[in-house]
């Protein structure tokens, strides 16, 4: 799976749009770390929400200037779309996923 490149499986997944998308994620990442404070009683789960919600704040307002970026559903289920390719947030195995959420 280690040799497995995004592109293969689907043409609009480029390695540009990918490498974008991951630069926006580990900035909201950093920004949200720096902001929490166990001492004043932050939690883990705080820390997620905040960077979950943040996220996709940052992917909706990318998608307003990058023309292959679309936000497909806002909700907390969240999916957006790389070039018409729906994409979800994973939370597991990146080695060995389940096959459902490759589909």
């Amino acid at each position: 799976m280690s040799d497995y490149k995004p592109w293969e499986a689907h043409n609009e997944l480029q390695e540009d749009r990918l490498v974008f998308l991951a630069y926006a994620i580990k900035q909201v990442r950093h920004e949200a770390l720096l902001m929490h404070e166990p001492s004043k009683g932050d939690t883990n789960w705080g820390l997620g929400c905040r960077v979950h919600e943040r996220t996709c704040y940052s992917i909706k307002e990318a998608s307003v200037y990058q023309k292959w970026l679309d936000v497909i559903d806002p909700s907390l289920h969240f999916v957006f779309s790389i070039g018409g390719v729906p994409i979800r947030f994973y939370r597991g195995e990146a080695e060995s996923p389940n096959p459902r959420h490759l589909s």
